[in-house]
């Protein structure tokens, strides 16, 4: 996917794209960027949008979802 269809919001209410759900989540476990701040950037009404898919993130995460990508990112955030 590129950054741009990532961060531009697709039509439509709550259509599903968990590798966008995936980078907000990243934005503020690796980032520590604020909730209103994620909406902004992905271009969301409200942080409480943002705050919804993070949290689906995190609970995936925590049902061993998002292994490889997680890794995959870690990856490339050493330098």
């Amino acid at each position: 996917m590129t950054p741009v269809s990532i961060t531009t919001k697709l039509g439509g209410r709550r259509l599903l794209n968990p590798v966008r759900a995936f980078a907000m989540w990243a934005c503020q476990h690796y980032g520590g960027n604020r909730l209103i701040d994620i909406a902004e950037a992905f271009e969301l009404s409200n942080a409480g949008s943002a705050s919804f898919s993070i949290n689906k993130v995190k609970q995936e995460i925590e049902q061993g979802d998002w292994k490889k990508e997680r890794k995959q990112l870690e990856k490339l955030l050493i330098w």
